[in-house]
């Protein structure tokens, strides 16, 4: 029910063109941030899982690694918030300047990988994030980067909140007044946690969007998240707004959505 738009590169092959059809199909502006590489291959990702639920994943970055990103992003200088993401840290960059030029908030989904997040773009994010959504694993690189003890330093570089997610502990809000602890939603059944983490954000954002207190936000991500854990795959079982208002009802009480 959002209107959202995505930075990209796709190639100009099958993989390119479906990518961009299954996106226009879910109402996402693809007019202006999409950009197709001619002759070029999109990137895949390949997740390996053994029956233990220990994986490997291999990542082929096709186009997403070219040097010259060209997308036309004045339409969307009215956005209201602007997600950084693993990614070519070079894209990264271009976006994130844009974000701030334009005035965008920003909210920083980190990802544990120094290929896209060197630590000179760590330092950068942590000044001009507004929020930042991590997990443990994600929280112990970021400590070892900036040489500090806790999770919580990190806001004295800038961010008003982070966001730590725990799996099926649930959540965590940390600020400079308080820690709240927000907890998990029970799938009705438990498949394949892939993609989890970015359902969480998209909640986060569903509920930023509203303009609702961060715990209720949170609280709106363990709703999201609970629905891709049913199904394997990252994106084969995302709910509709009615089904995220059930579960938001018989989890954390009424919401006006």
């Amino acid at each position: 029910g959002l209107k959202t738009a995505v930075i990209i590169l796709v190639g100009e092959d099958p993989d390119g063109q479906a990518m961009i059809s299954v996106l226009n199909q879910e109402g996402v502006n693809t007019q202006f941030g999409v950009q197709v590489v001619p002759n070029g291959n999109t990137a895949h990702s390949f997740l390996f899982v053994d029956p233990e639920s220990r994986h490997q994943t291999f990542y082929y970055p096709g186009v997403s690694d070219c040097e010259e990103i060209k997308l036309r992003l004045e339409k969307h200088a009215q956005a209201k918030w602007g997600v950084i993401t693993v990614g070519n840290a070079q894209h990264n960059r271009s976006a994130l300047n844009w974000m701030v030029e334009n005035k965008v908030s920003i909210l920083w989904s980190h990802r544990n990988d120094s290929r896209a997040f060197p630590d000179d773009l760590i330092v950068h994010l942590a000044g001009v994030s507004k929020i930042v959504v991590l997990n443990n694993h994600e929280a112990q690189a970021i400590k070892e980067t900036l040489e500090i003890d806790s999770i919580a330093e990190l806001l004295e570089y800038g961010p008003q909140a982070i966001i730590l997610t725990k799996g099926a502990q649930g959540s965590q809000i940390i600020t400079a007044d308080d820690i709240i602890e927000i907890p998990a939603v029970a799938p009705n059944r438990m498949l394949d946690p892939t993609g989890a983490g970015d359902a969480f954000t998209a909640g986060v954002l569903l509920g930023l969007q509203h303009e609702f207190p961060l715990n209720i936000c949170c609280q709106l991500g363990a709703v999201v998240s609970s629905f891709v854990i049913e199904a394997w795959g990252c994106q084969t079982n995302l709910p509709k707004l009615a089904e995220i208002k059930a579960r938001y009802h018989q989890s954390f009480g009424e919401l006006d959505l």
